[in-house]
């Protein structure tokens, strides 16, 4: 990984993944699946982002999308 990756990971991800948090709890649903793509554009393999991003997906009756997140969340951390 290049110190620019290194940097992105380390720093930014958590400010993402927190404002998604809070998002979702302001139930602005479609914000937070956006800041939970960025998350997932910068690090693939995010269990976490495609975990809440399908919980969010969920909270709006997007079932197809929500499936899609939660199977990537299993691909992932099949635990």
């Amino acid at each position: 990984m290049n110190i620019s990756g290194y940097i992105r990971r380390i720093f930014v991800l958590p400010y993402l993944m927190r404002d998604a948090s809070i998002e979702y709890k302001k139930d602005n649903y479609q914000l937070a699946i956006d800041i939970y793509n960025k998350v997932i554009s910068l690090s693939p393999k995010n269990y976490d982002a495609y975990l809440w991003s399908g919980t969010a997906y969920t909270a709006i009756s997007n079932d197809k999308q929500a499936i899609e997140c939660f199977e990537k969340a299993l691909s992932i951390n099949p635990k």
